[in-house]
């Protein structure tokens, strides 16, 4: 399969003096797009940036489970959002999560970080195009505060002081906290950890209408500066995994900047 490689460079981007929001495009197809959200829970701050800046949908994930040379790179340094989080933040106590939903084909597809691999196995088809709809719901809010309202053309970030209580959710409701706040799909990658998340993929059987999964498609990574998604052959995740974790062993576990 054709390799896919994303790198972002600041010159994609150009913010103005306001307030840079995400943006998503959450039509419930395979152009919905992926978000990364970021929660600090010292500075109780929480940064998001659509994904789809770097061509990371629905769509393109699906396309790729099979693709071993899937690869897409952020520089987060680019974005002023993101700089001013780190300036806050206290990163030992930063987590993140990833997220996306569509539906296409008369089912639904979604995709989030989570460490329970079985969770979807066995769901019924409404189950999980109602965690899809959880997952728009909460990209709904993220776009509410955007000086862009529904223009998924411009994809950018956000950044939001949270006083909820809700895991740092854009002061939202318990739409989205029951999103973020299930075992199977907690924002529980650690900022610094080079210890990848499985981005997991549920579908729906025509045949028998029970869910399944497509368990350690993808991995992501949250280290330094640098967002990454990579795709991981699943009979050899396991190998790729540790793998992994030696050749990014080097990066710190604790990053600050003024």
């Amino acid at each position: 399969m054709k390799t896919l490689t994303n790198t972002l460079v600041a010159a994609t981007l150009a913010f103005g003096a306001t307030a840079a929001n995400a943006d998503l495009d959450i039509s419930n197809t395979k152009s919905s797009e992926a978000f990364l959200s970021v929660y600090d829970s010292v500075s109780k701050q929480t940064f998001t940036l659509d994904l789809g800046i770097a061509g990371v949908t629905a769509g393109t994930l699906f396309d790729n489970l099979k693709n071993p040379s899937y690869n897409v790179n952020v520089d987060l340094s680019q974005f002023a959002d993101w700089n001013t989080f780190v300036s806050k933040a206290d990163l030992d106590n930063t987590i993140y999560a990833v997220a996306v939903a569509g539906k296409w084909d008369f089912l639904p597809h979604v995709f989030l970080t989570g460490t329970d691999t079985t969770f979807f196995q066995g769901k019924e088809f409404n189950s999980i195009d109602q965690l899809g709809v959880k997952v728009r719901y909460h990209a709904l809010n993220i776009n509410a505060d955007t000086n862009s309202f529904n223009e998924p053309s411009v994809n950018e970030t956000t950044l939001v002081e949270d006083g909820d209580g809700h895991l740092g959710q854009h002061e939202e409701g318990a739409g989205s906290r029951e999103v973020w706040s299930g075992a199977s799909y907690d924002i529980n990658g650690v900022y610094g950890d080079a210890n990848g998340i499985d981005l997991t993929m549920s579908s729906v059987s025509m045949t028998d209408f029970r869910g399944s999964q497509d368990t350690a498609a993808f991995k992501v990574y949250l280290t330094g500066d640098t967002f990454k998604v990579s795709a991981v052959p699943v009979p050899a995740a396991v190998w790729l995994f540790g793998s992994a974790l030696l050749g990014l062993g080097g990066f710190s576990r604790r990053v600050k900047k003024a």
